[in-house]
């Protein structure tokens, strides 16, 4: 029996887990690094210290440049464009002065010498008006040359009649686009006779020739070509009166020339311009 016991509980402790055993790793104590210092070089510290500030004086330097670069730049500048006004201004001067010479007229005073005309408002203002009248002056003597070609024209009986016809028409055109513009002057007392010679002449002289002309050339009428020579000779008496006036008038007007009006007559027009007539 009393081995049966003994059995059991043999048995009983092989059934009980065995425990597993761990082996336990053990490591190597490491003992603390002692830290390495190295011995500090003085002259590396010294050529260290000397470059950063060498660096710094350099961009100081370089900025102080730049600054005084863009300053001599901007002090340029101004030298040019003040400079440019400047020769504006003088050649704006010496227009005026050439201008002023060559609008300026001049007289001989009692020793016999040259003198500028001093001129008032009152003078500026006559010889405004006195240079309106001369503008439309000339241009209704414009018209008159143009008649004066035609005429010339057809009396050389070199070409059909006919075909001047439409250019006499058109110089018509051009006479009532001009008394449109004389009728609406109103001019001073002083030039209001010129201007009414100025306005018969045009209209009265002028127009009626052009309109008799052009009758009796297309129409073949001895009637309408009879008033066309008396008007032709009308206007030719009528130019040389206002022609005349003109003149009158100008050598009263300070600043004016009327040179071109005394050489001018129909006459040296057409020899000018057609040759020996």
């Amino acid at each position: 029996m009393a081995n049966l016991l003994n059995e059991r509980l043999n048995l009983d402790n092989d059934d009980t887990p065995k425990k597993k055993k761990t082996k336990k790793i053990k490591r190597k104590k490491t003992e603390p690094q002692s830290q390495i210092i190295k011995p500090i070089n003085k002259n590396e510290v010294l050529e260290k210290n000397n470059n950063s500030i060498y660096d710094e004086e350099l961009e100081a330097l370089t900025a102080d440049e730049y600054i005084r670069e863009q300053k001599a730049i901007k002090k340029s500048n101004r030298k040019i464009y003040f400079t440019k006004i400047f020769m504006c201004f003088m050649c704006a001067y010496l227009l005026f002065l050439i201008y002023g010479v060559m609008v300026t007229n001049y007289d001989y005073d009692e020793k016999g010498n040259v003198t500028a005309q001093i001129l008032s408002i009152e003078d500026i203002q006559n010889q405004n008006e006195y240079s309106a009248l001369m503008g439309y002056y000339i241009e209704a003597r414009n018209i008159y040359e143009k008649i004066l070609i035609l005429n010339y024209r057809y009396d050389q009986s070199e070409e059909d009649a006919l075909d001047l016809v439409p250019e006499y028409e058109t110089v018509l055109e051009d006479v009532n686009k001009l008394i449109v513009q004389l009728k609406a002057v109103t001019p001073s007392k002083q030039y209001s006779q010129a201007y009414s010679l100025l306005i018969s002449w045009v209209d009265t002289d002028i127009a009626s020739f052009l309109q008799e002309i052009s009758a009796a050339i297309s129409q073949n009428n001895a009637e309408h070509m009879q008033n066309a020579i008396n008007d032709k000779t009308r206007t030719y008496n009528d130019c040389h009166q206002l022609t005349a006036n003109m003149i009158s008038l100008g050598e009263h007007v300070k600043g004016v020339s009327i040179s071109e009006l005394k050489e001018w007559s129909p006459e040296e027009f057409l020899k000018k311009e057609m040759g020996d007539v």
